[in-house]
């Protein structure tokens, strides 16, 4: 009997709450890097998918580590109520925090590659005008020696 319903089912049940929670986790990984980037429906689309194989694969490394490989009707609803629940409750909060937090790293790199920016370009104006200044000097000497 040991084999059919296992030791105990708390672990069991707090373990499928657990990967509701990282299910939503990475969930919103998805839809931050949806605000970030621009996707075409390809894109979405192996998202989408990535998303279903991790889950797959989450739920299958969790039955057998947790349960003996032994699948029970609760496992999957107490995974679906742990992702209701995260994603009713500390959601928003976790990809506000996020995005913020992106939004400060690039602010920060803009910071500090800006200045490096505005040199290259004013290094390429100066380029650009020593090439023009070069070629008329150029043609200047050539007219000047067709005309002697």
């Amino acid at each position: 009997m040991d084999i059919l319903f296992g030791r105990s089912q708390l672990p069991v049940i707090l373990s499928f709450f657990a990967c509701g929670i990282v299910s939503g986790v990475i969930s919103d990984f998805f839809c931050i890097k949806r605000r970030f980037f621009k996707e075409n429906r390809v894109i979405l689309f192996i998202d989408d998918f990535l998303f279903m194989i991790i889950n797959a694969v989450t739920v299958i490394f969790n039955a057998y580590s947790f349960n003996d490989g032994n699948m029970k009707w609760y496992e999957i609803p107490v995974m679906f109520f742990g992702f209701i629940i995260y994603k009713k409750t500390v959601s928003r909060l976790f990809i506000k925090a996020v995005c913020h937090i992106i939004g400060l790293i690039i602010k920060f790199v803009k910071l500090i590659f800006v200045p490096v920016k505005i040199t290259f370009e004013f290094i390429s104006r100066e380029k650009e005008k020593f090439k023009l200044f070069a070629y008329t000097a150029r043609k200047r000497r050539s007219i000047a020696k067709a005309g002697l």
